[in-house]
């Protein structure tokens, strides 16, 4: 697959990856996002998240930490169902007591 970042091509993701100096998954996750001219420059970085008093380093490992798929907790704090709502509710309490 080609892929274009700032007007070069690259042959794949690979390439691209190391032509930039960053992981594979940052090619792709920037090409989810709609985001590929922003690789490497470090506007993509991770941001910090806060819940209930808890610092993660990002929301993807916020999400790991409660117990939840790498995507869960963003999916669900941006979108999520009321069910989905409590999960999340439901695991920072664990995570909350599990950390006393």
């Amino acid at each position: 697959m080609l892929i274009k970042i700032r007007g070069v091509t690259y042959p794949n993701a690979r390439v691209a990856a190391e032509a930039h100096n960053v992981k594979i998954d940052a090619i792709y996750s920037a090409l989810n996002r709609g985001k590929i001219d922003a690789v490497g420059t470090g506007k993509c970085r991770k941001r910090k998240i806060t819940l209930n008093g808890f610092t993660f380093q990002s929301i993807s490992a916020a999400s790991v930490a409660l117990g939840f798929g790498r995507t869960y907790l963003g999916k669900a704090l941006v979108n999520g169902s009321e069910i989905s709502q409590k999960r999340v509710a439901n695991a920072i309490k664990a995570y909350a007591e599990k950390m006393e």
